[in-house]
């Protein structure tokens, strides 16, 4: 498997299309562990988890969230979900 970094937003459409989403194997979105405000880092990601499922329901997220709290509370169903408190243990 490889991995390509890219530069865009994964809230906007258009970089997402730019980038060929759809084309994609999977989306790794990692959460900062180094973030002033873990909740905030957390909302984004899940909002970018969003975002991209509304332009291709089908993709495969894989998504790092830094507070345990907010991996349980997520609606998200489809995606994998980890957090960063858990793997520090």
């Amino acid at each position: 498997m490889n991995a390509t970094l890219l530069k865009g937003s994964a809230t906007s459409h258009k970089d997402l299309h730019r980038v060929k989403v759809r084309a994609a194997e999977a989306v790794i979105i990692l959460a900062d562990p180094n973030s002033r405000d873990p909740a905030q880092d957390d909302w984004e990601n899940i909002m970018r988890v969003v975002s991209i499922k509304q332009l291709d329901p089908k993709c495969r997220i894989i998504c790092v969230l830094t507070l345990f709290e907010n991996k349980v509370s997520s609606f998200m169903t489809s995606s994998e979900l980890e957090c960063w408190e858990l793997m520090k243990m």
